[in-house]
């Protein structure tokens, strides 16, 4: 009966009796790697290194850009009838420039009011003649109420008298490439059905010398689809009366920004008012990790500076692409692992801070002084402020970031140069998100930090990664009888020739014993791919360490899982047993299933109704649903009862995965491999015992088990020199005697038999007499491997003979003689 123990999660590899060199935190387990913290820059050379990539300076903005056309040659009115109805105007300009508003020539009709709000847009063109393409809508302006328009007499109405535009401004200005055509389009949405004069007109010219600006009038009364030109029928062009309101783009190359300065041993950031500044600067030099370390100092340049919205001036660990600065703030948000906000505050002398980490979920969460062990989602909360309040310019101050086991960050700052003074220090934050590419450092995305100056001193960030040659885990293991380590199975990468794994193992009875033995030679597996096998040859015992030892070529082997295979001596070589009686007879035990609920049925109570052919039978056939059995041993008085076990039986089942466990606490992990199986484990005094039964041999298929022993593994007698299994014909409810015991049958055609060993060694039979002194009735099983299922609760007797004897050898040992009979 082979139990396959598995290895797959940290948690497994942590319970051990030593360690070193590993990092046992996460699976794969791997070695110790650590991150070197080396001054990155410490600004003492006066020139400053050109990794540091500050936000250039944009050159000034261009003059203004206006154009129109004006002409009153021959004055249509053009009204929009309905919602589909788009009037434009193309137009081509030899500069880009940001349009920022236009002027239409439109008016509403003296007398009505015109519901719903007129609007213009800027759309991009298609065609030689900048036919408006409904596909490239660039910017929408502010609506305007129609009935705000400038009001036409009707008198005056095919021909105002004065020349009047209306302002449309675009709250996002669209940037215009040069000698590209654009078109402004003029729509009225909400207008009122026909036959009515509450409709607004749209001016223009149909006797124009020639294009406007480059471009022509254009009319669409299917909301953009088609187009034609305003001309078709015209002597001479077509033109909207317009005009057009931006400003030019200077393409003057950006100049370099000398922000930040190395001077005097620091990098200096000035902020010296109110107004913002981009200096935004990031350090172009990837980073295996996300620690670091500087200190800086804060000194105030404007004590009348005021800011009034929250700050987020500050520094940045950022994973991805390394790319010269200004960074939108949707590149910061895709790239941002943690961050540390510095609040200044000139008008009253005071800083915060807020640390900020992003979780694998994408979320930023931060802790605060209010819970200062609890990380919660970040929305521009308060900070953690430097004491004394008004006194923060001038404190040095040092920041410290450094990652955890768990793939988080401890945030620690203190102030004057001293560890003892903190101003904070968070809890490990959760693990921060993975993304690609390189980490690297980013200092100031925010160009607001009014009235400060910030120096910094020096950089640590991280560095190299250093691993030992070498590291190691021991596992033990203990069993309550003599076991055998028959084989592993381990899933292992070696990245590098030389890399390894070796597996040793040690065993003894007791645990003096063990830890004074010598681990045995290398075992030697067989590799396919990056699995090895092994079969292993090793004396039976009641205690094991398995040392799985780490050694690095460059870079070190990591380890997905181990898998060793365990046999119990007395099994395989099918001695007779003696277990406690069983304490998951029926009667003494109530068991339910998660499926089932909270109640005991006919089902479940299959597992403890002494039939090992009346099998339990899972709802689920699949090996993705877990059932999880629980046994409660009850008390003669009501309610449960603690009892000692050290041992389960499973008798046929169709089990491959399962988990026994009292709670929290694992008794086995693993896999079992035939029908039949004893499962040993520490003693436990506990008033529940669960299965939690993963997947079948053949996969996905309804669970089962016939029936569960629970109870105590007490000795494996020799071999039986004579056995004389027999069945009792006795109807229930007989009395009989039994080595001075009286003993009540509960059926007919009860197991008995005689037995007897020879050759017994003094502290075996020994013993035998003590557990037959204080076990009356025990468990029999007397062939586990030949007949597994064949398990009896039994009264019983011995007889033993009191000095060593043989025929041939007179002290070669005892003799003892057994006789049990079903109860």
């Amino acid at each position: 009966m082979s139990l396959k123990e598995i290895l797959n999660q940290p948690s497994h590899f942590q319970a051990n009796v030593g360690a070193s060199g590993l990092d046992l935190t996460a699976m794969p387990i791997k070695l110790q790697q650590t991150f070197t913290l080396p001054v990155a820059d410490d600004f003492n050379d006066g020139v400053k290194d050109p990794k540091w990539l500050t936000s250039p300076i944009p050159p000034p903005p261009g003059p203004a850009h206006t154009f129109a056309y004006s002409g009153t040659n021959s004055i249509t009115k053009t009204p929009i009838v309905e919602d589909t109805y788009r009037y434009a105007q193309s137009f081509l300009r030899s500069v880009p420039f940001k349009l920022t508003s236009c002027k239409w020539r439109v008016h509403q009709i003296q007398g009505f009011t015109p519901p719903g709000y007129v609007q213009s847009e800027v759309w991009g063109t298609i065609g030689p003649d900048g036919e408006p393409d409904e596909n490239q809508v660039l910017a929408v302006s502010n609506p305007i109420q129609a009935f705000n328009l400038p009001v036409v007499p009707q008198s005056e109405l095919e021909n105002p008298s004065t020349y009047t535009l209306t302002t449309f401004t675009f709250p996002t200005p669209p940037t215009l490439n040069a000698n590209t055509k654009y078109a402004i389009v003029i729509r009225h949405i909400g207008t009122a059905a026909q036959p009515t004069n509450s409709i607004v007109e749209v001016y223009r010219d149909q006797n124009s010398p020639s294009p406007a600006n480059g471009g022509f009038s254009w009319l669409s009364f299917n909301a953009g689809s088609t187009w034609s030109r305003g001309d078709q029928f015209a002597p001479q062009y077509s033109n909207f009366n317009y005009q057009v309101d931006g400003q030019e783009i200077n393409t003057s190359p950006p100049t370099p920004n000398p922000f930040p300065v190395e001077t005097g041993g620091f990098l200096q950031f000035d902020y010296p008012d109110a107004q913002p500044r981009n200096i935004e600067t990031t350090y172009n030099s990837p980073r295996g990790s996300v620690e670091l370390e500087t200190r800086f100092i804060w000194t105030i340049l404007d004590p009348n500076a005021q800011q009034f919205t929250p700050l987020e001036w500050g520094l940045h660990m950022l994973q991805g692409t390394i790319e010269t600065p200004p960074l939108s703030d949707s590149n910061i948000a895709a790239k941002r692992l943690w961050e540390l906000y510095i609040r200044p505050s000139a008008i009253s002398n005071n800083l915060s801070f807020i640390p900020i980490v992003v979780d694998a979920n994408g979320n930023r969460l931060t802790q605060l002084p209010s819970a200062p062990t609890s990380w919660q989602g970040y929305s521009n909360q308060g900070g953690w402020f430097l004491l004394p309040i008004n006194a923060a310019a001038g404190v040095p101050i040092t920041v410290k970031v450094l990652r955890q086991p768990n793939g988080g960050v401890i945030f620690t700052v203190y102030k004057n140069d001293d560890p003892n003074q903190v101003v904070f220090q968070t809890t490990a934050s959760p693990p921060l998100r993975t993304l690609t590419g390189d980490a690297h450092l980013g200092i100031g995305h925010s160009p607001e930090a009014p009235g400060s100056r910030f120096r910094f001193d020096y950089f640590k960030l991280s560095g190299d990664i250093v691993e030992p040659d070498s590291g190691e885990v021991i596992l033990r293991r203990s069993y309550p009888i003599r076991t055998n380590v028959v084989a592993y199975r381990m899933d292992r990468v070696l990245p590098a020739p030389g890399s390894k794994i070796n597996v040793r193992i040690r065993s003894a009875d007791t645990l003096e014993a063990l830890t004074a033995a010598a681990f045995s030679a290398t075992i030697s597996g067989i590799a396919v791919g990056n699995v090895e096998t092994a079969q292993v040859e090793l004396l039976a015992a009641l205690f094991f360490d398995v040392k799985l030892e780490f050694i690095k070529a460059s870079p070190g082997p990591s380890l997905n899982s181990f898998d060793f295979t365990v046999a119990q001596e007395a099994v395989e070589e099918d001695q007779p047993i003696i277990l406690s009686v069983d304490e998951a007879g029926p009667g003494l035990v109530s068991a339910i299933s998660s499926e089932e609920g909270l109640s005991e049925t006919a089902n479940t109570r299959k597992l403890v109704d002494g039939d090992p052919d009346s099998q339990w039978v899972s709802f689920a056939a699949s090996d993705g649903s877990p059932v999880t059995l629980q046994l409660t041993f009850l008390a003669p008085s009501g309610g449960n009862e603690l009892r000692n076990v050290n041992c389960l039986i499973l008798r046929n089942t169709n089990l491959k995965a399962l988990r026994v466990h009292i709670g929290v606490t694992t008794l086995f992990d693993g896999e079992i491999l035939e029908d039949d199986v004893l499962i040993p484990f520490p003693l436990f005094a506990t008033p529940i015992i669960q299965i939690e039964a993963k997947t079948t041999k053949t996969p996905n298929q309804n669970k089962r088990i016939g029936e569960v022993y629970a109870g105590q593994f007490l000795v494996a007698l020799p071999n039986f020199d004579a056995y004389e299994p027999r069945r009792e014909l006795l109807e229930s409810g007989n009395l009989r005697t039994l080595g001075g015991k009286l003993v009540a049958f509960r059926g007919r055609d009860k197991y008995t038999s005689r037995w007897t060993v020879r050759l017994v060694g003094r502290p075996s039979k020994d013993e035998v007499e003590r557990i037959f002194r204080q076990n009356p009735l025990v468990t029999f099983w007397p062939e586990p491997k030949a007949r597994p299922r064949h398990l009896f609760d039994v009264g019983w007797k011995i007889e033993a003979l009191p000095f060593a004897y043989s025929d041939v050898f007179k002290d070669a040992g005892h003799t003892l003689d057994g006789e049990v009979t079903e109860i």
